[in-house]
Protein backbone atom coordinates (compact mmCIF):
# COMPACT_ATOMS: atom_id res chain seq x y z
CA UNK A 1 0.00 0.00 0.00
CA UNK A 2 2.63 2.73 0.97
CA UNK A 3 5.46 1.24 -1.59
CA UNK A 4 5.23 4.84 -3.40
CA UNK A 5 5.97 6.15 0.00
CA UNK A 6 8.82 3.91 0.77
CA UNK A 7 10.84 2.43 -2.31
CA UNK A 8 13.42 -0.36 -1.12
CA UNK A 9 16.51 0.32 -1.01
CA UNK A 10 19.92 -1.93 -1.06
CA UNK A 11 21.52 -1.86 2.50
CA UNK A 12 25.13 -1.20 1.30
CA UNK A 13 26.84 1.21 -0.57
CA UNK A 14 28.13 0.69 -4.32
CA UNK A 15 31.63 -0.89 -3.29
CA UNK A 16 29.89 -3.38 -1.11
CA UNK A 17 27.15 -4.30 -3.18
CA UNK A 18 29.93 -4.82 -6.22
CA UNK A 19 31.92 -6.75 -3.54
CA UNK A 20 28.09 -8.82 -2.55
CA UNK A 21 27.52 -9.68 -5.81
CA UNK A 22 30.82 -10.60 -7.21
CA UNK A 23 31.77 -12.77 -4.43
CA UNK A 24 28.50 -14.65 -4.52
CA UNK A 25 28.92 -15.10 -8.50
CA UNK A 26 31.98 -17.08 -7.44
CA UNK A 27 31.05 -18.86 -4.69
CA UNK A 28 27.63 -20.24 -6.69
CA UNK A 29 30.78 -21.12 -9.07
CA UNK A 30 32.30 -23.21 -6.25
CA UNK A 31 29.50 -24.15 -4.51
CA UNK A 32 26.49 -24.46 -7.34
CA UNK A 33 24.01 -26.17 -4.20
CA UNK A 34 23.13 -23.48 -2.91
CA UNK A 35 20.38 -21.75 -0.96
CA UNK A 36 19.92 -19.53 -4.31
CA UNK A 37 19.56 -23.69 -6.08
CA UNK A 38 17.27 -25.25 -3.54
CA UNK A 39 19.63 -25.92 -0.48
CA UNK A 40 17.56 -25.71 2.31
CA UNK A 41 17.64 -22.38 4.52
CA UNK A 42 18.59 -23.96 8.43
CA UNK A 43 16.66 -22.69 10.77
CA UNK A 44 16.50 -22.82 14.91
CA UNK A 45 13.18 -25.25 15.28
CA UNK A 46 13.47 -28.43 16.17
CA UNK A 47 12.79 -29.51 12.59
CA UNK A 48 16.94 -28.84 11.97
CA UNK A 49 17.57 -29.76 15.61
CA UNK A 50 15.69 -32.32 17.38
CA UNK A 51 17.84 -32.84 20.37
CA UNK A 52 18.23 -30.90 22.87
CA UNK A 53 21.64 -28.78 22.77
CA UNK A 54 23.20 -29.47 26.49
CA UNK A 55 26.60 -27.53 27.01
CA UNK A 56 28.98 -30.30 27.41
CA UNK A 57 31.23 -31.80 24.72
CA UNK A 58 29.68 -34.24 23.67
CA UNK A 59 26.66 -32.47 22.67
CA UNK A 60 28.46 -29.55 20.66
CA UNK A 61 30.59 -32.33 18.77
CA UNK A 62 27.10 -34.01 17.52
CA UNK A 63 26.28 -30.28 16.73
CA UNK A 64 29.07 -30.03 14.92
CA UNK A 65 28.54 -33.24 12.98
CA UNK A 66 24.95 -32.07 12.42
CA UNK A 67 25.92 -29.07 10.81
CA UNK A 68 28.41 -30.33 8.91
CA UNK A 69 26.59 -33.08 7.41
CA UNK A 70 24.81 -29.66 6.29
CA UNK A 71 27.65 -27.62 5.08
CA UNK A 72 29.16 -30.91 2.92
CA UNK A 73 32.18 -30.93 5.37
CA UNK A 74 33.70 -34.28 6.34
CA UNK A 75 34.53 -34.41 9.56
CA UNK A 76 37.09 -37.34 9.11
CA UNK A 77 39.13 -34.69 8.56
CA UNK A 78 38.91 -32.55 11.12
CA UNK A 79 40.04 -32.48 15.17
CA UNK A 80 37.71 -31.39 17.29
CA UNK A 81 39.31 -29.78 20.35
CA UNK A 82 37.52 -27.10 22.87
CA UNK A 83 39.41 -24.94 25.09
CA UNK A 84 38.78 -21.78 26.75
CA UNK A 85 39.51 -19.02 24.05
CA UNK A 86 38.13 -16.31 25.89
CA UNK A 87 40.35 -13.80 27.95
CA UNK A 88 40.50 -12.97 31.60
CA UNK A 89 41.78 -9.71 30.70
CA UNK A 90 39.12 -7.36 28.75
CA UNK A 91 40.14 -5.58 26.02
CA UNK A 92 38.96 -2.42 24.42
CA UNK A 93 38.88 -0.40 21.16
CA UNK A 94 39.97 3.44 20.56
CA UNK A 95 36.58 4.47 21.95
CA UNK A 96 36.39 2.38 25.36
CA UNK A 97 34.18 -0.24 23.67
CA UNK A 98 34.70 -3.94 25.33
CA UNK A 99 36.43 -6.44 21.54
CA UNK A 100 34.77 -9.68 21.27
CA UNK A 101 37.36 -12.73 22.09
CA UNK A 102 37.80 -15.69 19.91
CA UNK A 103 34.53 -17.69 19.59
CA UNK A 104 36.34 -20.74 17.56
CA UNK A 105 39.57 -20.53 15.44
CA UNK A 106 40.19 -23.06 12.52
CA UNK A 107 43.78 -24.09 11.80
CA UNK A 108 45.15 -26.74 8.92
CA UNK A 109 47.95 -27.68 7.12
CA UNK A 110 48.62 -30.64 4.61
CA UNK A 111 48.52 -33.11 7.54
CA UNK A 112 45.39 -31.99 9.53
CA UNK A 113 42.43 -29.70 10.10
CA UNK A 114 41.36 -28.52 13.61
CA UNK A 115 38.64 -26.56 15.10
CA UNK A 116 38.85 -25.29 18.41
CA UNK A 117 35.72 -24.02 20.12
CA UNK A 118 35.56 -21.75 23.28
CA UNK A 119 33.63 -23.42 25.89
CA UNK A 120 32.16 -20.03 27.30
CA UNK A 121 29.88 -20.25 24.20
CA UNK A 122 28.62 -23.86 25.67
CA UNK A 123 25.38 -22.01 27.13
CA UNK A 124 24.90 -19.99 24.14
CA UNK A 125 23.66 -22.27 21.88
CA UNK A 126 22.44 -19.97 18.78
CA UNK A 127 25.85 -18.11 19.07
CA UNK A 128 27.63 -21.37 19.02
CA UNK A 129 25.75 -22.38 15.64
CA UNK A 130 26.93 -19.33 14.47
CA UNK A 131 30.72 -20.29 15.32
CA UNK A 132 30.17 -23.97 14.27
CA UNK A 133 29.19 -22.59 10.71
CA UNK A 134 32.01 -20.23 10.30
CA UNK A 135 34.61 -22.34 11.29
CA UNK A 136 33.17 -25.16 9.01
CA UNK A 137 33.00 -22.61 6.31
CA UNK A 138 36.89 -22.00 6.49
CA UNK A 139 37.25 -26.19 5.93
CA UNK A 140 35.34 -25.77 2.85
CA UNK A 141 37.30 -22.49 1.15
CA UNK A 142 40.99 -23.00 3.03
CA UNK A 143 40.90 -26.46 3.68
CA UNK A 144 39.41 -27.41 0.25
CA UNK A 145 41.82 -25.05 -1.39
CA UNK A 146 39.62 -22.58 -2.46
CA UNK A 147 41.35 -19.76 -0.77
CA UNK A 148 44.54 -19.71 1.29
CA UNK A 149 44.06 -17.41 3.66
CA UNK A 150 45.67 -14.14 2.56
CA UNK A 151 42.96 -12.79 0.47
CA UNK A 152 41.73 -9.39 2.44
CA UNK A 153 38.47 -10.59 2.43
CA UNK A 154 38.93 -14.32 3.72
CA UNK A 155 36.84 -13.55 7.08
CA UNK A 156 33.87 -11.77 4.94
CA UNK A 157 34.33 -14.55 2.23
CA UNK A 158 33.51 -16.61 5.01
CA UNK A 159 30.84 -15.21 6.55
CA UNK A 160 29.04 -15.19 3.19
CA UNK A 161 30.05 -18.77 2.65
CA UNK A 162 27.78 -19.70 5.57
CA UNK A 163 24.64 -17.29 3.96
CA UNK A 164 25.79 -19.14 0.95
CA UNK A 165 24.92 -22.54 2.44
CA UNK A 166 21.82 -21.74 4.14
CA UNK A 167 22.87 -21.40 7.46
CA UNK A 168 23.00 -17.42 6.94
CA UNK A 169 20.12 -17.06 10.19
CA UNK A 170 22.79 -18.70 12.67
CA UNK A 171 25.10 -15.66 12.02
CA UNK A 172 22.46 -13.08 13.18
CA UNK A 173 23.36 -13.80 16.89
CA UNK A 174 27.08 -14.88 16.21
CA UNK A 175 29.17 -11.58 15.23
CA UNK A 176 29.01 -11.09 19.33
CA UNK A 177 26.34 -9.71 21.73
CA UNK A 178 26.83 -7.44 24.15
CA UNK A 179 24.82 -7.05 27.42
CA UNK A 180 22.58 -4.79 25.97
CA UNK A 181 21.43 -7.15 23.11
CA UNK A 182 19.39 -10.08 23.21
CA UNK A 183 20.81 -13.26 23.41
CA UNK A 184 18.58 -15.35 21.50
CA UNK A 185 15.38 -15.11 19.23
CA UNK A 186 11.94 -14.71 20.16
CA UNK A 187 10.18 -17.24 18.79
CA UNK A 188 12.92 -19.34 18.31
CA UNK A 189 12.74 -23.75 19.36
CA UNK A 190 15.78 -22.34 20.81
CA UNK A 191 14.66 -20.81 23.61
CA UNK A 192 12.52 -23.65 24.56
CA UNK A 193 13.85 -24.76 28.19
CA UNK A 194 14.99 -28.13 26.95
CA UNK A 195 17.64 -26.27 24.49
CA UNK A 196 18.94 -24.28 26.93
CA UNK A 197 19.98 -27.08 29.76
CA UNK A 198 22.39 -25.27 32.57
Amino acid sequence: MFGWLFRPSCPCDREAKRWVESRLAWLNDEFPRNVFEGRPIVVPTKHFFPEPIEPNRRSVSRLVARVASWMGVDMKRIRLEFDKLHSDVPLVNERGQALPDAAGLYEFDDERRTIVLSEAEFHHPEALLGTIAHELAHERLLGEGRLYGDEFDNELVTDLTVVHLGLGVMLANSPRNWASQQTTWPGSDLNRPEYMSP
